[in-house]
């Protein structure tokens, strides 16, 4: 009976995010999306194949701002009728792609429909791929294309090429591009729900530049073909998402340092790697050393290990404030410590190893699962170095970042990039935050997040997923509380009046914002009684309800009674009737 009971409340847990994501897609219902958001955002048979593995071959002409090379594309489990869709924009021209097997190669016909290219698989080809389907047998095509990249306006949020100089004159490249996607630099397969299982990226560049990039540095190649230029070949150990994938050319100096855990069973050296512009190294050194080792302290803590330990860590200067680059994290910061003592880039950017590189989502629209946890991160590791109220303070500095423009989570399946400001990182904090409250139990809390993080790293999750582990980890119906910070706009309002009932005196409330959507809302929350110091718990519901408080009041205090939410606990407002 225990079973089907349990059973029955994840199906109802199940409808009922359905209902609330549905309320969330309403609210975008005045958006239009084109055919191309449904290219690039939705999976169909076209894309029903596994890339496996990207190696990145470019030449990077600085002098003419373009690029120029290849892809080659290994994947699996292709089902196709006719042609296999490819993402890059249109700006570039496509050279020839060429398919691989064992005992020849053929180059495939291809037609362009804006930013996607469908590569046409003659019969043979297909029936060949159909036979081996089942063997797992590797796929590959390569894509020779050129032209001119994107130029990022705002970077990293409106991303592209970044072509800068710096005060020597010399070249600064860098590239940026979540959101706007991978597909803005090379052909790809462009969707967060298929990350290859390692890249190899080889980039050739002036000769007086050096070229960082994810993972590890394999080789320098000094024997180009053109003598100008000098060959860089790096290369990850794990899975990628396509947008991580980055270059940064310019006067780069390199120095390096290792971090051994204090508290994990692994006691080897993790390497740490630090790449600043020549001229900075003699601030960057102790600067780094010391942020970068409380940051992987502070998050072994409160997650475990660092996710991509074969690869090692790395820092990487650039030109504008940071993003997280897997096993590359952009920095520009500009070696500024906040008013609570650490570097704000360094320690969110680096979150997101834990956040976004390791646990990611399937979907754009669900990128809050890669903010809201990493933004919450900045807190925890407040928490570890200075306490937990400390860490409330930081939290309040967040809070007014909040702008209430728009809902969270966004529509599925059109690569949505078009949210009115930053309620994914604060609001979801908050979120978190309350969420924690509500446990009101800091120890389930904390074994409650690791866990999450250690049963789904390296893997992808889309809201339903998480929701579900909150639960089940906690034990605690926790949806309606999820739903209601990720599928509206404002934030919940407690409504509340006083009531004389002879010489009884009640306080009345109920959650306000949910009454025309038709759906529940439970959140309990503790409020102060005129000023008073010790909180009462209202169960809150959107149902009315009555607390009888005539013993928590003087007779002389009745004339004039105010209740206060905790705002060191909850993202939530009170409305007095």
């Amino acid at each position: 009976m225990k079973k089907i009971i349990y059973l029955l409340s994840i199906s109802i847990i199940a409808i009922l995010f359905v209902l609330q994501s549905n309320l969330a897609y309403s609210q975008h219902a005045k958006m239009q999306f084109s055919h191309q958001d449904s290219l690039r955002g939705a999976l169909r048979k076209e894309r029903a194949y596994d890339v496996k593995y990207y190696d990145l071959n470019l030449k990077i002409d600085i002098e003419n701002q373009s690029i120029s090379g290849y892809n080659k594309i290994t994947f699996q489990n292709i089902d196709l009728d006719s042609v296999l869709q490819l993402d890059l924009f249109e700006n570039f021209e496509i050279d020839s792609i060429i398919y691989h097997n064992q005992s020849s190669t053929q180059t495939l016909q291809n037609r362009r429909e804006g930013n996607v290219i469908w590569v046409e698989f003659p019969a043979k080809i297909r029936n060949n791929i159909k036979i081996s389907k089942e063997n797992k047998t590797n796929e590959i095509i390569s894509v020779f294309y050129h032209g001119k990249p994107q130029n990022a306006v705002n970077p990293p949020w409106d991303g592209g090429f970044t072509w800068e100089k710096i005060a020597n004159e010399k070249p600064w490249i860098t590239v940026s591009c979540q959101g706007l996607g991978a597909s803005s630099w090379f052909p790809l397969k462009d969707h967060l729900s298929d990350e290859p299982d390692s890249v190899r990226m080889y980039f050739e560049v002036p000769k007086d530049l050096f070229c960082v990039s994810n993972g590890d540095l394999i080789f320098i190649n000094k024997n180009t073909i053109d003598k100008n230029y000098v060959g860089y070949e790096w290369k990850t150990s794990y899975p990628i998402s396509s947008y991580n994938m980055t270059l940064n050319i310019g006067d780069y100096v390199h120095f390096e340092d290792k971090f051994i855990s204090k508290k994990s069973k692994n006691k080897e050296a993790l390497k740490l790697d630090y790449y600043v512009i020549k001229g900075n190294e003699k601030e960057a050194k102790p600067y780094f050393e010391d942020q970068v080792k409380k940051m992987l302290e502070a998050f072994e803590w409160c997650f475990g290990n660092y996710p991509f330990e074969k690869d090692g860590y790395a820092l990487v200067e650039t030109p504008y404030w940071g993003m997280e680059h897997q096993s590359c994290v952009a920095y520009g910061n500009h070696y500024n410590l906040n008013s609570f003592g650490f570097d704000f880039i360094i320690i969110h950017e680096s979150g997101h190893e834990f956040f976004g590189n390791s646990i990611s989502a399937n979907d754009n629209a669900e990128l809050w699962i890669h903010e809201s946890f990493t933004t919450y991160s900045e807190a925890l590791f407040v928490e570890y170095f200075q306490g937990k109220e400390k860490a409330i303070d930081y939290l309040l500095t967040q809070k007014p970042k909040i702008m209430n423009k728009d809902v969270i989570l966004a529509p599925l399946d059109v690569n949505y990039n078009n949210w009115l400001g930053s309620d994914m990182y604060y609001k979801g904090s908050w979120m978190l935050h309350s969420l924690r409250s509500v446990i009101a139990d800091d120890d389930l809390w904390f074994a409650t997040v690791k866990d999450f993080y250690q049963k789904n790293k390296h893997s992808h999750l889309n809201t339903k997923q998480v929701i579900e582990f909150f639960n089940q980890r906690t034990n605690k119906n926790l949806t309606s509380i999820f739903n209601f910070y990720l599928t509206n706009k404002e934030i919940p309002v407690l409504e509340y009046e006083i009531l004389e009932e002879g010489n009884k005196l009640f306080v009345s409330y109920k959650w306000k914002n949910n009454e025309d959507k038709n759906t529940d809302f439970e959140m309990p929350v503790e409020v102060f009684l005129n000023g008073n110091n010790k909180g009462l718990i209202l169960n809150a519901t959107t149902a009315i309800q009555k607390l009888d408080i005539s013993n928590k009041i003087s007779k002389k205090d009745r004339k004039k009674i105010e209740l206060e939410i905790n705002k060191r606990k909850y993202l939530a407002t009170i409305l007095k009737k």
